[in-house]
């Protein structure tokens, strides 16, 4: 209390005093609390712990797995327990993950609808050996993986396969797109011989059109030549666009050329499996081959009285149009370097040699 000349008494003194303290103590909190709190703003923030995504791989019980994809091995015998294979998956992944199946969606809802609960919980399927392979890798990604690009043909082709069993558009879309990047002139045979051991159509195709596309960078020592189906050079053949190979004509005569080198060293490998009417379609079609190299004429000339004494043994070897055509190739060869052919030419008929002397009087009558 104050006394009446306004002086404050000793009690009320000690009481401002306090009042004062504590004001400065709050004021000197309030500072420190938002110095505090801009120092925490500077500091790194902490990262919640990431929450581990169920995974097919994880124990059924403790994962709550709700569905079993049971794998039967085409490749082994049907009382072999090896051949079977179950995998136990969660349907909210395979209808809701990254990459869902279509396929397992419809399971999923033909179980929902079904009277036998117990058995409307899995999903019973056949597959091939590489297809059966390839599931775990498939079940990875459903899950939400990426693809590897390190995959092999195999792989590439089985993944490819099972998108489509599994209708998981993404994943065919993505096992194309590495076999369009991994795919070269060496290990394309690869990618063929597993596209049609599949009947993957898709990438048999896209496997034929790459073949063609680079026809003349193929290795003559390559697997795709020493190992490559006929089949596959069938359709080489059907799908190759001549117009397009041959447009310049300035290095037309290279290109044929190159490529008659080429189908020689290919039919030498198929010789047993050809027939005497594909290989004399093929190499007297002045579409395919308007040029044949010299150093390949007499290999023409001898694979086609093979195949001649094979499909017509009790006929005489006739002077065929492709050896005709071969004469021409060897008439065209400049006189210094005819010695090294003379041989050769001692060894076919009489019929081939003249064709060879008259071609050679005709190219020099032209040249004069």
């Amino acid at each position: 209390m104050s006394d009446d000349d306004g002086i404050l008494s000793d009690s009320d003194s000690e009481a401002c005093a306090i009042g004062s303290q504590i004001r400065k103590a709050l004021k000197r909190r309030i500072l420190l609390d938002a110095s505090e709190a801009k120092e925490d703003n500077n500091l790194p923030k902490r990262k919640k712990p990431k929450q581990e995504q169920v995974s097919w791989r994880d124990d059924p019980v403790e994962s709550y797995s709700d569905w079993k994809l049971i794998v039967v091995d085409l490749s082994m015998d049907e009382g072999n327990e090896e051949s079977v294979t179950t995998y136990n998956i969660h349907k909210c992944m395979a209808v809701s993950g990254r990459h869902c199946s279509d396929f397992l969606a419809e399971q999923f809802r033909v179980a929902r609808i079904g009277e036998n609960k117990d058995l409307a919980a899995s999903t019973h399927l056949e597959l091939a050996p590489a297809l059966a392979e390839s599931v775990p890798k498939l079940l990875d990604y459903i899950y939400g993986a990426n693809l590897k690009y390190n995959l092999r043909a195999k792989e590439v082709v089985a993944l490819h396969s099972l998108g489509h069993t599994f209708k998981i558009p993404s994943l065919q879309k993505a096992t194309e797109l590495i076999c369009h990047k991994k795919m070269t002139t060496q290990n394309a045979s690869s990618f063929y011989r597993w596209a049609a051991s599949l009947k993957n159509d898709k990438l048999e195709n896209v496997t034929v059109k790459y073949i063609v596309d680079h026809i003349l960078e193929i290795d003559g020592e390559s697997d795709l030549v020493c190992n490559g189906e006929m089949l596959l050079w069938n359709q080489i053949l059907d799908h190759l666009d001549t117009n397009k190979l041959y447009d310049n004509q300035e290095d037309a005569q290279a290109r044929s050329f190159d490529l008659s080198i080429l189908f020689a060293k290919v039919c030498k490998r198929h010789i047993e499996t050809i027939s005497l009417f594909w290989f004399s379609e093929v190499m007297t079609d002045k579409l395919v081959l308007p040029h044949i190299d010299p150093s390949v004429a007499f290999d023409f000339c001898e694979m086609d009285e093979t195949l001649q004494a094979k499909f017509a043994p009790e006929e005489d070897l006739s002077f065929s149009c492709l050896q005709e055509r071969c004469a021409r190739s060897i008439a065209s060869v400049k006189a210094a370097n005819k010695g090294d052919m003379a041989k050769h030419l001692g060894e076919r008929s009489k019929a081939f040699c003249v064709e060879v002397i008259l071609a050679s009087k005709a190219s020099i009558n032209v040249i004069e």
